[in-house]
């Protein structure tokens, strides 16, 4: 008989299993009293220890798990729960969901990790007005007017693309995948940003859970979520192992740790880097109180993910095959877990989720808004009632919309209501809208001759009234100084024609050159207004008279 050696040991790529004995006797200590259920749809052979699987957070590190799967596959080691934090909870949610360790490596691989960070859409896409405003004001510079308050963004990013990502991943436009419903026990960890709790998510929207569950503060707006703020889990439970002792009472735990250590002290220095450290510290917290559960049977998993940083997402193959190669070195523990062909066929079905094939679509609904018009969602969407549902058209679709800037998300959900498929459009409203303060900056140099600055704000109104009226009050200083203020009023729902005005009052300097040379300076005052009608020509421009 093989005994490996006892006990865990933290920080290490190895793992410790008792042997045959222990396990027989951690399982029949761990057997349910009389009457009693465990709480498991995988469990198809009693004489067999429970696994539960632990997924950690880690960002990008990550995608080391890919490469655990991968070896747990190829050993034929079943799992009864797994349970995931951060992308720990998008690899847990996707494979519970159909998506198998090959298929990942291919989507990751697919991906544009730069993009997906970017919530806008491609300048192209962006409407004609929303062109003109990109050009003169930051993006990211929005702040929100509430009263005489300002309102921030809540993260750097809405994570617009990624939840898309996450659709796309799973399968939802073959409809909604719930966590209840999926045929391997699933649980996901967030926290609550206004409480501090824990937060076990094991019903409801799998992509929902996961874009929870991976928001981290600051970066990621958090999920308003069933009346809660949720983050990023890592802040509260890194290594989720007492979620699978609890949720499918595992017997042994195979828990695979990809978090990133601290920040030495020399390296502490900016903002970021003292945000970036205070989560580790938080995490690395809460992962010691994870690993001190751990017992002698348990198997630990670390790669060795070197300089891979949490986010490093364009060396997602390299994490994979960390991952991999610290998980091969455990094939010994591992192989006592495995099952024979046949008994691991019998879980593999156990655990199958069933094909659907894209439908065709009987109707589209657009739900939750208060102040924009339906009207001007519905005029982006190509997909109608008899069309197939294809993700491709309907994501570019969906970023059109959220290229508005009105909104905060735009999403989708597939519904069978009576047999027939409904796609509901899901566009939330930004809270921290309708009016904003916007910011800007110009600088130009000849480097020879001098240079021109100019800093620009904004004050914008939108949607005074229920056709999506504008107001934008502008002043600039610098080179060009002044003061504007224009008005933008649609006469349509869809926002085809319009009619606009504006007036302004600046002074600036030019310079004029001969051969090169800037022969002369001139302060130049002008008042001047505009009067126009115009008609939209979708996303490509605009004709104006005025």
């Amino acid at each position: 008989m093989h005994t490996p050696p006892p006990g865990v040991r933290r920080r290490s790529a190895r793992a410790a299993i008792s042997g045959a004995a222990g396990a027989c006797l951690s399982l029949l200590a761990a057997l349910p009293a009389a009457g009693q259920t465990v709480p498991t749809a995988t469990q198809a052979d009693p004489a067999r220890p429970r696994i539960g699987l632990v997924l950690g957070g880690g960002g990008a590190r990550g995608a080391a798990h890919i490469g655990v799967l991968e070896v747990l596959e190829r050993l034929r080691v079943p799992v009864d729960c797994v349970a995931g934090t951060s992308m720990g909870a998008l690899v847990a949610g996707a494979w519970a969901a159909g998506l198998g360790p090959a298929e990942m490596r291919r989507e990751l691989a697919r991906a544009d990790w730069n993009d997906m960070f970017q919530d806008n859409p491609g300048y192209a896409d962006l409407n004609y007005r929303n062109k003109q405003l990109s050009r003169r004001f930051l993006p990211g510079s929005e702040t929100g007017i509430k009263g005489l308050e300002t309102v921030s963004p809540p993260g750097m990013v809405s994570g617009q693309k990624i939840k898309l990502f996450f659709n796309h991943l799973v399968q939802s436009d073959t409809g909604e995948r719930e966590l209840q419903n999926l045929p391997l026990p699933v649980s996901m960890i967030a926290a609550d940003i206004g409480t501090g709790e824990r937060v076990v998510l094991r019903d409801g929207s799998v992509t929902q859970a996961m874009r929870a569950s991976m928001s981290v503060p600051g970066l990621m707006a958090p999920l308003d979520y069933r009346g809660r703020k949720l983050v990023d889990g890592g802040l509260v439970d890194n290594l989720p192992v007492a979620e699978v002792r609890e949720r499918c009472r595992a017997d042994v735990v195979i828990a695979v740790d990809v978090g990133s250590k601290p920040l030495e002290p020399g390296r502490i220095g900016g903002l970021l880097s003292i945000a970036e450290q205070a989560i580790a510290l938080l995490t690395e917290q809460n992962v010691k109180a994870s690993l001190a559960m751990l017992r002698p049977q348990d198997v630990y998993v670390q790669p060795d993910l070197g300089s891979i940083t949490s986010s490093d997402f364009a060396r997602h193959a390299d994490a994979a095959g960390r991952g991999r190669e610290a998980a091969e070195a455990l094939a010994p523990r591992l192989q006592t877990l495995a099952l024979d062909e046949a008994g691991y066929a019998r879980w593999r079905k156990s655990v199958a989720v069933g094909e659907r094939a894209a439908p065709t679509v009987d109707e589209v609904q657009i739900a939750g808004l208060d102040r924009v018009d339906p009207a001007v969602v519905q005029r982006y969407v190509t997909l109608g009632a008899g069309d197939p549902l294809d993700t491709s058209i309907l994501n570019r679709d969906l970023l059109r919309v959220y290229g508005d800037g009105w909104y905060e998300s735009v999403d989708y959900t597939l519904l069978d209501q009576r047999g027939r498929k409904v796609l509901r459009l899901l566009p939330v409203e930004k809270s921290w809208g309708p009016d904003y303060v916007r910011l800007g900056v110009q600088l130009e140099s000849n480097l020879s001759q001098g240079s021109t600055f100019e800093l620009r704000g904004a004050y914008q109104k939108t949607w005074l009234n229920p056709l999506g009226g504008e107001l934008l009050a502008t002043a600039s200083l610098g080179s060009t100084t002044g003061l504007g203020v224009e008005l933008h009023q649609p006469l349509d729902a869809a926002q085809r024609y319009f009619v606009a005005g504006k007036a302004a009052y600046w002074r600036e300097r030019k310079d004029y050159f001969y051969l090169d040379q800037r022969i002369a300076e001139y302060r130049r005052a002008s008042t001047g207004g505009e009067l126009s009608a115009g008609l939209n020509f979708s996303l490509l421009g605009q004709a104006r008279l005025g």
